[in-house]
């Protein structure tokens, strides 16, 4: 199963940012910042909307990119098992 918080973490790092900016302009804690990016937290849909939002993304762009990560996870560990 995808996370989705690997997704907000790319994004976020892309732009340079740290949890506490992106914390900042959400209005978000950093530590909750930090759960949802480690899997620990899921959010509310209200959450996700607002990360979306500061993120300049879509929330379908949050999901598909987490698909995207999970399957290239995916791919990596039946390559290391094959190894």
């Amino acid at each position: 199963m995808p996370h989705f918080g690997s997704a907000v973490a790319h994004a976020r790092r892309r732009r340079n940012w740290s949890q506490r900016k992106l914390a900042m302009i959400t209005g978000l804690s950093r530590s909750f910042i930090n759960d949802i990016e480690r899997g620990r937290s899921t959010g509310t849909l209200r959450t996700w909307i607002t990360l979306a939002r500061a993120l300049e993304l879509s929330l379908d762009e949050i999901f598909l990119q987490a698909e995207i990560r999970h399957g290239q996870a995916a791919a990596a560990g039946s390559r290391k098992k094959g190894s």
